[in-house]
């Protein structure tokens, strides 16, 4: 009971570190929760893409939303010149949904991509962004989101998307040169300008990498 309402205390204590930087934030508690929510920001009529992430998969929003499709350029049956469509159109969406490498409690949003289309999107082009990330993104400062990125998330992804780099075999980090390399772009979000474009949705369960 300790640790979940110390949990709960980072959550608030993110969000509104999130909202003082002019960065919409909501929690919620499940899959359940996360979908009624979306359901009010999420209209038939509207274009709606995804990038890459684990968070999304586990949550169900792979190739649909309701009835409403995803242009997702991840699915299987796709060619390389059609994955390239699809990151293409994720940049003029309506809505764009996303997860996060990593969330500081000052309320920064730190992210690192391979091809970029993520980061691309998150900074400029759809008229919305929704970020969804699990608890466990959450880290202390910028030092710890990069130390996260290192020792976590590229890892694990090398791993998934079995790329030819080192870290896949040391299970660390090293900086490489290799041509899988996917940790290549970085992006920090320190403030928005556009007060209601950039949304962060926090989920109460450890999701994603």
């Amino acid at each position: 009971m300790l640790k979940e309402l110390v949990e709960q205390s980072k959550l608030r204590r993110v969000k509104a570190a999130l909202e003082a930087h002019r960065i919409p934030a909501v929690i919620v508690k499940d899959q359940k929760e996360l979908y009624d929510y979306l359901r009010t920001v999420i209209k038939k009529e509207m274009l709606v893409c995804r990038g890459g992430s684990v968070t999304l998969d586990e949550l169900g929003l792979v190739d649909h939303f309701d009835e409403i499709p995803l242009i997702n350029h991840n699915l299987a049956h796709l060619s390389t010149v059609e994955k390239e469509a699809c990151r293409r159109k994720g940049l003029d969406a309506d809505v764009y949904l996303m997860s996060s490498s990593a969330i500081t409690m000052q309320g920064e949003i730190y992210n690192m991509d391979g091809t970029g289309n993520r980061l691309a999107a998150l900074l400029y082009g759809p008229k919305q962004v929704y970020i969804i990330a699990g608890k466990n993104k959450i880290v202390e400062d910028l030092e710890q989101a990069k130390t996260r990125m290192k020792e976590i998330s590229a890892v694990q992804n090398c791993k998934r998307l079995q790329t030819n780099t080192p870290c896949v075999k040391t299970g660390v980090c090293m900086d490489c040169k290799s041509s899988g390399r996917i940790c290549c772009d970085e992006v920090i979000i320190h403030w928005q300008m556009r007060a209601d474009r950039i949304h962060v949705i926090l989920i109460d369960q450890d999701l994603g990498y």
